[in-house]
């Protein structure tokens, strides 16, 4: 929320210089606009700027409560120099997930992903918008120009339980407003490819057209009416 930002301007100077006196008293005020004046204004700001006040604030000891203090410590860490991604993590939500637990996005949503592994799932695109937290070109106005800027919690997305044949079952994960995609995982205590082909031929709704397989991967032909085939022999 835009409080937290604020208190965060507060408690680390520097941020607060960066944004400036004006950008503050919008974010104090929770302003219609002070989140999208904020995260611009911190995205253009001098380089030279921005590496001064991320020296100083990870210079300091993160309080044992801070996690978001914690997280640019590491940030600066992995990506040092004064990658102004470091100071985004005052702008953004902190999700810690479990396995089996999925965090949705909508389109034009600054994310990063800091430590663990994910499977991300999209529609087909080919414009990644770099923001930070890379060596690698980073166009600022076209970033800021796709965002949509709100102030809400994650949305940890709760997956639908379903029934693949008699011994198999499967977690769905599909958000209500897309309808390009939706995520499946089968489980079973042990795994055969023959077992994953009934499972994706037994799934209640259209079968799914990608699949991954600890050993190998599965690929199903685009016509319906085709066998479902596998690049791994059945024994492993």
């Amino acid at each position: 929320p835009v409080s937290e930002i604020s208190a965060f301007c507060k408690r680390f100077p520097e941020l607060g210089s960066l944004l400036g006196a004006d950008i503050c008293k919008q974010l104090d005020e929770n302003a219609d606009e002070a989140l999208k004046n904020a995260y611009s204004t911190l995205m253009r700001a001098d380089g030279e700027a921005v590496a001064e006040a991320i020296t100083a604030i990870v210079s300091r000891a993160p309080a044992a409560s801070d996690e978001a203090h914690s997280f640019a410590i590491e940030l600066d860490r992995q990506f040092p120099g004064g990658d102004v991604g470091v100071l985004s993590v005052f702008f953004l939500n902190i999700v810690h997930m479990v396995p089996g637990q999925c965090l949705y996005l909508k389109a034009n949503t600054p994310h990063a992903y800091v430590s663990g592994d994910i499977m991300e799932c999209m529609a087909c695109s080919d414009n990644v918008i770099r923001g930070g937290l890379t060596p690698k070109y980073k166009d600022i106005e076209v970033l800021l120009k796709s965002l949509v800027f709100e102030s809400r919690p994650a949305s940890i997305l709760r997956p639908t339980h379903v029934k693949c044949g008699a011994e198999c079952e499967a977690s769905t994960y599909a958000p209500d407003d897309i309808d390009d995609f939706e995520v499946v995982k089968g489980f079973r205590e042990h795994w055969a490819v023959k077992e994953w082909l009934d499972m994706l031929s037994s799934y209640p709704s259209s079968p799914p057209a990608e699949c991954l397989h600890p050993s190998g991967v599965l690929e199903r032909p685009l016509a319906p009416s085709e066998v479902l085939t596998s690049s791994e022999p059945e024994d492993q």
